[in-house]
C-alpha cells in the first residue's frame, strides 16, 4: 500500500512539467495503466476482479508496476490525459484502502441467541 501512495506522489510531481502527448511506448503504458485501473473502479469491481486476495495483492503489485512504467512519460501527457491520470490514481488508493480496511477488519462476533441449532 505504501509503495502504491509512494508511486501516486512521484508520478504527481514528474507531472507539472509541460506535456507534449505520448510516443508509442508511452502510449502502450498509459493503455496499461488504465486497463488496470478499471480494475479497481470500485470495491465491488475489484471483489468481482479478484477472488483471492492473494490475486488482489498481485494486481496491486501490477498496478504499481505499470504506474513506475508510466512515469518516462507523465511529462508528456495532455492535460486531459493528466487529470485522468490523477483520478485513476486516486481512484485506486481510494479502492485499495477500503478494501484493504474491510479484509483486515476483526470478524464479527455471532450472537448465539440468533444462531438456530436443529436437532
Amino acid at each position: 500500500m505504501k509503495k502504491v501512495i509512494f508511486s501516486i506522489a512521484i508520478v504527481t510531481m514528474l507531472a507539472s512539467c509541460i506535456q507534449n502527448g505520448l510516443n508509442a511506448e508511452g502510449q502502450k503504458a498509459w493503455e496499461k495503466f488504465k486497463e488496470l485501473s478499471a480494475t479497481f473502479e470500485s470495491t465491488t469491481t475489484a471483489y468481482d476482479n479478484y477472488e483471492t486476495e492473494e490475486d488482489f495483492n498481485a494486481a496491486c503489485a501490477a498496478w504499481s508496476k505499470a504506474v513506475d512504467d508510466m512515469a518516462p512519460y507523465v511529462i508528456d501527457l495532455y492535460p486531459e490525459q493528466l487529470d485522468s491520470f490523477n483520478v485513476m490514481s486516486e481512484t485506486v488508493g481510494a479502492t485499495v484502502k477500503q478494501v484493504q480496511a474491510e479484509v483486515n477488519a476483526p470478524a464479527e462476533p455471532v450472537d448465539e441467541e440468533e444462531v438456530e441449532v436443529e436437532e
